[in-house]
């Protein structure tokens, strides 16, 4: 079983619905772990977002990178531009893999109405489902089409 970190900024939307994802598409191929460099609690509009495309996200939880220090991954995963800057890229045995995301978490607040924030979090989710369905699809089933 391949163990995959996902890192984002706040560990909060983008890598919890990945992390999400990742659970629906590879239950048995892959161990998911998310982090975030300044982690908040989880964005009740990417709980949303998930649950129409019947995924819940609402038993995971939002853990600090630091939770991650000296553990070793198949692969990590970063989703903001911020943590793809801030990682060192250094170890031999993981594959660093950038998916840079927009996170519509940017405009709540501002002066954006409801039905634009809605679409953007319907775009987010649809963008990183089928990310996910790559990864899952290159990575994870390749490895175990490779083994046997």
């Amino acid at each position: 079983m391949k163990r995959i970190l996902i890192v984002g900024t706040h560990d909060a939307t983008r890598s919890q619905m990945m992390h999400g994802y990742l659970r629906a598409y590879a239950p048995n191929l892959a161990e998911v772990a998310t982090a975030g460099l300044d982690v908040r609690r989880i964005n009740p509009r990417a709980l949303a977002a998930m649950q129409v495309d019947g995924v819940n996200i609402s038993e995971q939880s939002t853990t600090p990178l630091s939770a991650y220090q000296g553990q070793k991954f198949d692969y990590l995963i970063t989703v903001s531009q911020e943590a793809f800057d801030r990682l060192p890229q250094s170890s031999a045995k993981t594959e660093f893999i950038h998916c840079p995301l927009p996170d519509p978490s940017d405009h709540e607040g501002a002066e954006v109405d409801e039905a634009t924030l809605e679409r953007e979090y319907e775009a987010l989710r649809n963008e990183i489902k089928a990310f996910v369905i790559e990864f899952v699809d290159m990575y994870l089933r390749q490895s175990v089409n490779q083994a046997m």
